[in-house]
């Protein structure tokens, strides 16, 4: 399939563009009715590690109602929900390699590639696969957890959910966890909520197993690969250790936490994760790896706590905009006169006086407003 990313210059081509459902009059037409019933039905799809609550339940259908808001955008603005589908031969063939470890590496290295991503620390993740029609959604909803969730429905196109803010170090081994699913877990999609740092302290299955060994538990194939895959995207193997060595970390001898905390911070990732993926490669034993883990802030919650960068390093914003893509579509519908101000309010989720000021902010022409919906 292919991808359309639309940046604030196109919004006026798409404004001058022919919307496949103009009539004469352009007026706005009602939403759909259904997107209630739609979103509690996608909720109940979830499979999860862990029984979810009641909050976590409301968060999903939440998620699934915000998904099927954004693709109607997509198919007014154009013409259908396009995304790149990311395909491994390996894995649609059903092809595992000897150890989940192994697979997971193999499976980090080729899509690095695939993106065209330098060695080194990842930028943006959020917004390079947003460029892919791939939807990211982020929520932070108080209380916040190192979670996340993965949806693929027709109705929706793919889209991933990440319970902290995308651009902070928990953010992005979340991200990078729910692309595994989108990548590996193919024939049939199905529709995850994920909760990585409980998932992958449950003890079975290990790296070193394979997926053709684990067939009969499958959920815990698929969570630990995933974890194990966003550790490899993240830090890959060759450039983490140059990295480790050109820091002065030298994990055989006696592993000085503050400096893998630097390394950690150096990749845009937590401490713990570049802890773990110590022992992933097999720099440090599994024993001292959880040693080392107890030792640092939070170890065994996945609450999701700020963790300080050097000092004088402002924290990021925890109140970030809507997706880019997300409000270009419905600025596009504004301006082509298809929604009005209050349809717009309700397809991003704000109150009309915030779509009010935003209108007036990207200096679109004013439309009539309508209680279509």
């Amino acid at each position: 399939m292919s991808h359309e990313h639309h940046e604030p210059e196109d919004l006026r081509r798409l404004a001058d563009s022919t919307p496949p459902e103009a009539d004469a009059n352009c007026e706005p037409v009602p939403l759909p009715d259904d997107w209630d019933e739609r979103a509690a039905s996608l909720a109940q799809s979830f499979i999860a590690p862990l029984e979810l609550s009641r909050e976590e339940q409301t968060l999903l259908t939440d998620f699934a109602h915000l998904c099927l808001r954004f693709a109607n955008m997509e198919e007014r603005v154009q013409g259908g929900i396009l995304c790149e589908l990311p395909a491994h031969l390996a894995v649609i063939r059903g092809e595992h390699p000897d150890s989940l470890a192994t697979e997971a590496e193999h499976l980090a290295h080729v899509e690095r590639q695939n993106l065209e991503i330098p060695e080194g620390p990842i930028e943006d993740l959020a917004d390079l696969l947003d460029t892919r029609g791939i939807k990211v959604i982020e929520c932070t909803r108080a209380p916040m957890r190192r979670a996340g969730a993965f949806l693929f429905d027709p109705r929706t196109g793919p889209a991933l959910l990440c319970r902290c803010p995308v651009e902070t170090p928990a953010g992005r081994a979340v991200l990078a966890h729910e692309y595994c699913h989108l990548l590996a877990d193919v024939d049939p999609y199905e529709n995850r909520a994920c909760l990585p740092a409980a998932a992958a302290a449950r003890g079975s299955p290990t790296p070193r197993d394979s997926a053709v060994d684990l067939a009969f538990d499958e959920l815990d194939v698929a969570e630990l690969r995933a974890e194990l895959f966003a550790r490899a995207f993240l830090l890959p193997a060759d450039h983490y250790r140059q990295t480790l060595a050109s820091f002065g970390v030298r994990p055989a001898a006696d592993l000085a936490l503050p400096r893998l905390a630097d390394v950690a911070y150096y990749y845009g990732v937590e401490t713990a994760l570049a802890l773990r993926r110590l022992a992933d490669l097999g720099l440090i034993a599994a024993s001292d790896r959880d040693a080392l883990l107890g030792r640092l802030p939070g170890n065994g919650t996945d609450a999701w706590v700020p963790e300080p960068g050097p000092a004088g390093t402002p924290h990021p914003g925890l109140f970030p905009a809507p997706a880019t893509r997300f409000v270009n579509l419905s600025l596009a519908l504004f301006i082509q006169r298809r929604i009005s101000l209050e349809q717009m309010a309700y397809l991003l989720g704000i109150e009309p006086a915030a779509a009010q000021r935003f209108v007036a902010w990207s200096e679109a022409p004013p439309a009539p407003i309508e209680k279509a919906r």
